[in-house]
């Protein structure tokens, strides 16, 4: 179960689910196609003419601004699946543990609980953190727990 999370030099990193991933990944790609197209070539916008009546690009506001918050989408769609990609969501070290950018000492640790189907909330001496691991493989994670 551990081989989508790296376990090397004593260290556990645990990511989203690829799926969810590639699901942002595609929708920001046909978010970017669609915005290009329409802005340079208009190969899709003539299929689409066929269904609806579309003026040229420049003249419509309206289609102008829709155009250019598809493209504004997409493409921070994609970096989200970038960023998602190549982070880990959950870094167990030796001596620390890394929840989504939040160092803490595995020593101030008193436990953990699975609250919802998604939900992780980590007790340490000074705070709680709740985490969201809907996209990430339940059996890898608590395996990657149990090891605490």
């Amino acid at each position: 179960m551990m081989k989508e999370n790296n376990l090397t030099e004593n260290q556990i990193y645990i990511y989203r689910e690829k799926t969810a991933n590639n699901k942002a990944f595609f929708s920001g790609f046909l978010f970017v196609t669609y915005s290009l197209d329409s802005i340079f070539f208009g190969y899709f916008r003539d299929l689409i003419e066929k269904i609806v009546v579309l003026k040229d690009f420049t003249v419509s506001g309206r289609e102008e601004f829709l155009v250019y918050t598809c493209l504004a989408i997409g493409v921070f769609l994609i970096i989200y699946s970038y960023s998602n990609y190549k982070s880990p969501i959950i870094t167990i070290s030796e001596e620390s543990i890394v929840l989504a950018s939040k160092e803490k000492r595995i020593q101030d640790l008193i436990f953990y609980e699975f609250t919802q189907r998604n939900k992780v909330v980590f007790h340490f001496s000074e705070e709680i953190i709740s985490l969201d691991v809907d996209s990430v493989n339940k059996e890898s994670l608590r395996e990657a727990l149990d090891r605490l």
